[in-house]
């Protein structure tokens, strides 16, 4: 599936919120803006439902995300289910060179899928190496993974 420009994701949330709430979007748009919004309205015409899914979801982490909560769909019982508001690429900045052992602990503690998206960004080396330690990593103290908790929200501050 190809990927949706921002104009084309705002398209689709008009679609999604109703006349009234357009309305009132519209209102704090140029003419030019409105103008170039509306057309593209207009050639969408029907949107896909995994594709309007993908946006309201998009939309809604970024609220909940700014909100200082996880995003849909991940257990907020995970002890780092706070960084998967952020996105993958801005994390891998904040721990491209932590040791494999401490990528492996924090990987650990967040949903396969967001896990699996962060250690994409590795180089094949480094990704081994932590997926290595990743299959051996055992239970970790509750307070050792608060001060991770504490001091990785704060590098991504």
């Amino acid at each position: 599936m190809r990927r949706l420009s921002g104009l084309e994701k705002a398209s689709v949330l008009m679609m999604e919120i109703g006349a009234a709430a357009s309305a009132k979007v519209f209102e704090r748009l140029t003419q030019d803006e409105r103008e170039l919004l509306g057309a593209e309205i207009v050639k969408l015409e029907k949107v896909d439902d995994t594709i309007r899914q993908e946006v309201l979801n998009e939309v809604t982490n970024k609220i909940r995300y700014e909100k200082g909560l996880p995003p849909v769909g991940v257990d907020p019982n995970l002890p780092l289910a706070w960084v998967e508001s952020t996105p993958a690429e801005e994390v891998y900045e904040v721990i491209w060179d932590e040791r494999p052992q401490n990528v492996a602990m924090i990987l650990g503690h967040l949903s396969p899928d967001y896990a699996a998206e962060l250690l994409s960004f590795f180089d094949e080396e480094k990704r081994n190496d932590i997926a290595f330690r990743l299959a051996k990593l055992q239970d970790v103290d509750p307070q050792l993974m608060d001060a991770v908790s504490a001091a990785l929200r704060k590098r991504l501050e």
